[in-house]
């Protein structure tokens, strides 16, 4: 609990010979923080219909957090076209642009919009959960400022891994300013969630000395567990012979999801093996039709098809339907497919990386190989050789995907936003007088705006 305290300390600056205060004065047991309700507003780049890893988890979070009596309000760009059902709790954002490119597509929210500051005024939030470090996050940072509220930072992405987007100085940004970037707004943050031990080691690596809390993704276990056996059985006959055995991956189609490994790994494995197999990939993206390309000229079109998007609750079906889970991608902080896959009863087999180490657990669930095709390839034949293993491995994987339920991840949350709130304001003495009073004056000053 001391170290605890002191990484709160040293970033807030608190006197180190006063480390034995009890700064968790009245705050001393499970009981305390689940008692308490809290408004909690989150601030995001992208959202949903935008689907990705970091929606993903937002929506599952913010889910597990309103099951427990949290009111979430999730600040959020407004998507041109968006026909999708509309949540009250939903903060769409107005856009300065939405960029669209080969690549991606950028919804740009107008940050400077008085209309969201009077929003978040209205709404008495106790603290906030930002989820870049640039941009929406830069916003809760200044509104956590104004406000006298704590922010929380969830380190989602690896930055250097995206350079390709990057339209010039791609190596410097590799190299130099993605861990700046990360590292100037971490010290800012009052705590940085790291979805994994080896995320959370990775940043104090690169010099983030403020506190740091584990906090993986939860996963909807409801998905998978109310699927009705002729839904994956169909989804089987439609894609595989009764004896073939069936792989999957679900992955963005871009550059950094290295999915030519995948099909290089694919390949090597029907050299390998007269065993029949097929295999699924599910997402959609800007290589999608590099990838089809490849996948012509390898001759592989009658063992890889390519489904495109699905929505997060009927890819259940399709892990459930599968044997193995594949995966090639490098750039995950956690990868929430992988637990997803796991709740579908997939044993995995991935390239080892920060976000695959401590989910993967080498003979157990899955196996993790360094990135070369052979290795990787030798560990899915071995599984396609041994339905004795897959069948155990299977029932270890689903085992291991409870622990990361999104009521677990939710209480994991809620007592760590619970201490930052206690924390903050004892190490900054906000007394009642002095914080009504600037909340007051702020909401004047919002009053006073023309709102857009």
């Amino acid at each position: 609990m001391i170290e605890k305290e002191n990484k709160y300390c040293s970033y807030l600056k608190v006197d180190e010979n006063k480390i034995d205060m009890d700064y968790y004065d009245g705050f001393t047991g499970q009981a305390d923080y689940e008692n308490r309700k809290l408004n909690i507003a989150m601030f995001t780049n992208n959202y949903f219909p935008f689907i990705g890893g970091v929606p993903v988890s937002i929506n599952h979070l913010a889910k597990g957090l309103s099951q427990r009596g949290h009111k979430v309000y999730i600040f959020a760009p407004e998507y041109p076209n968006d026909r999708s059902a509309r949540s009250p709790d939903t903060v769409r954002c107005k856009l300065l642009s939405y960029y669209k490119t080969k690549q991606f597509n950028f919804a740009v929210v107008n940050i400077f919009s008085s209309e969201i500051i009077k929003t978040f005024a209205t709404l008495k939030i106790d603290v906030i959960h930002v989820h870049h470090p640039f941009w929406m996050g830069s916003l809760g940072l200044k509104l956590g400022k104004r406000f006298g509220v704590p922010v929380i930072l969830t380190y989602h992405t690896r930055l250097e891994k995206y350079s390709h987007f990057v339209p010039c100085f791609r190596l410097v940004y590799k190299k130099i300013l993605s861990r700046h970037i990360i590292k100037r707004f971490g010290q800012k943050c009052n705590v940085i969630f790291a979805p994994t031990n080896s995320v959370k080691e990775y940043l104090e690596n690169i010099g983030v000395s403020g506190y740091k809390a584990i906090l993986p993704t939860g996963i909807d276990l409801d998905y998978s567990e109310n699927i009705k056996t002729t839904e994956i059985e169909n989804i089987r006959k439609q894609y595989a012979n009764e004896n073939e055995t069936l792989l999957c991956t679900v992955s963005r189609l871009s550059e950094e999801k290295n999915i030519s490994f995948l099909l290089e790994g694919i390949l090597k494995l029907k050299q390998k093996t007269q065993i029949d197999f097929k295999c699924l990939v599910i997402g959609d993206g800007p290589q999608k039709n590099n990838i089809l390309s490849n996948i012509k000229k390898k001759g592989l079109e009658k063992t890889i098809f390519l489904l495109g998007s699905i929505e997060p609750e009927e890819v259940s079906k399709y892990y459930l339907a599968s044997d193995i889970f594949i995966f090639s991608s490098q750039s995950e902080t956690q990868g929430i497919v992988l637990l997803e896959a796991m709740a579908g009863k997939c044993p995995i087999v991935a390239i080892r990386s920060s976000g695959i180490e401590d989910i993967v657990k080498e003979g157990y669930n899955g196996f993790k190989t360094q990135a070369s095709i052979d290795l990787w390839s030798n560990k899915i034949l071995l599984l396609m050789k041994d339905k004795k293993l897959i069948s155990e491995m299977s029932e270890n994987a689903c085992l291991s995907s409870k622990e990361y339920s999104i009521d677990k991840m939710a209480q994991k949350a809620e007592k760590e936003y619970c201490q930052a709130i206690d924390c903050f304001k004892k190490h900054n003495r906000i007394d009642n007088f002095k914080h009504q009073n600037t909340v007051t004056h702020t909401m004047k000053k919002v009053n006073d705006l023309n709102v857009l």
